[in-house]
């Protein structure tokens, strides 16, 4: 089963992004992990030594100290980032679900829900504009409670979407009446229905609306 993919990202560093996560991770209970991406120069690298992760302050501790079961630290320069993207979610496919917390990371996936973190502090770096474009919640600093609470109600949501999906589709086909029912029960976009069936190689058929 692919595991649910939270992509949580921010205007720059120290907007909050770590806070958001660690908080919402504590929410969503067992068998989650976490991909904290860090940018480099020049090299790629997948740290997983606990002792390292451990380390006093750093990010990778707080989620540890959070709940993950696993925590992956990712360092790469972005030409590089698509493999070894690749090679740490396969390494975690196993979880329920898997946090991660970068910007660049969005150009090679697709989350099934997206947060912008938006510090107001000072402009957002350009590698924010891709993450903000597609969130599917922004979260302004003063108002942080609400937007957990709104985060875990959609990934609830988008969880019992990929359920249903699984459950109704047939020789992995699905009528587009019945995916448009599914969206209107669960209160989700008909994009967010195209967009899981896509992820789950389901095909919506006999659409007359255009919806999807």
């Amino acid at each position: 089963m692919k595991p649910f993919i939270v992509l949580i990202g921010g205007s720059y560093s120290g907007c909050g992004k770590t806070t958001f996560g660690t908080r919402l991770l504590r929410s969503l209970g067992k068998d989650w992990a976490v991909i904290k991406y860090t940018k480099t120069g020049f090299y790629s690298t997948i740290v997983n030594n606990k002792d390292m992760l451990s380390v006093d302050g750093k990010d990778t501790r707080k989620y540890l100290e959070a709940g993950a079961c696993e925590v992956l630290w990712v360092q790469s320069p972005k030409e590089g980032l698509s493999e070894v993207l690749s090679m740490s979610l396969e390494r975690l496919s196993n979880y329920k679900g898997i946090i991660i917390e970068g910007n660049s990371p969005i150009e090679f996936l697709k989350p099934d829900v997206v947060v912008f973190l938006n510090g107001l502090e000072r402009p957002p770096k350009g590698s924010a504009i891709k993450v903000k474009e597609r969130a599917d919640i922004i979260v302004r600093p003063d108002k942080m409670e609400d937007a957990l609470k709104e985060t875990e109600e959609l990934i609830s949501k988008k969880s019992l979407l990929s359920h249903e999906l699984k459950k109704r589709a047939i020789n992995n086909k699905i009528s587009c009446s019945v995916a448009r029912q599914i969206a209107e029960t669960l209160g989700l976009r008909y994009r967010d229905v195209g967009e899981m069936a896509d992820a789950l190689g389901i095909k919506i058929v006999n659409c007359e609306l255009g919806c999807f």
